[in-house]
C-alpha cells in the first residue's frame, strides 16, 4: 500500500521479521498480534481499574502497576525519559 495507513503497517511488519521462524510469514505475525492483544489487554485491565485515558488525570504509578500484576501476575517494566514515563 502507499501512502496512508498502509505505509505505517508496511513499517510495522518489519517488527516481525525478528520472529522467524515461529511466525512464518505476515499474516502469521499480525494475527499472532492480535491474539496476544486481546489475551493481554492492558488497556481493558487499566479500565477495568478505574485509571481511562486522561489529559488532566494524574494516577500514581504504583496504582497502575498493581493492576497489571493483578490482571497478569507478572511485574510490568516502567521506563522513565527525561522524567517521564514511556
Amino acid at each position: 500500500c502507499n501512502g496512508g495507513k498502509g505505509s505505517f503497517w508496511g513499517h510495522e511488519v518489519k517488527h516481525g521479521t525478528c520472529s522467524s521462524p515461529v511466525v512464518r510469514n505476515e499474516y502469521d505475525y499480525f494475527l499472532t498480534t492480535l491474539n496476544v492483544y486481546f489475551k493481554y489487554n492492558v488497556t481493558k485491565v487499566l479500565n477495568d481499574a478505574g485509571y481511562v485515558p486522561s489529559n488532566s488525570e494524574k494516577y500514581p504509578i504504583g496504582g497502575i502497576i498493581s493492576a497489571i500484576e493483578n490482571a497478569f501476575h507478572a511485574s510490568p517494566q516502567i521506563v522513565c525519559s527525561k522524567g517521564a514515563v514511556e
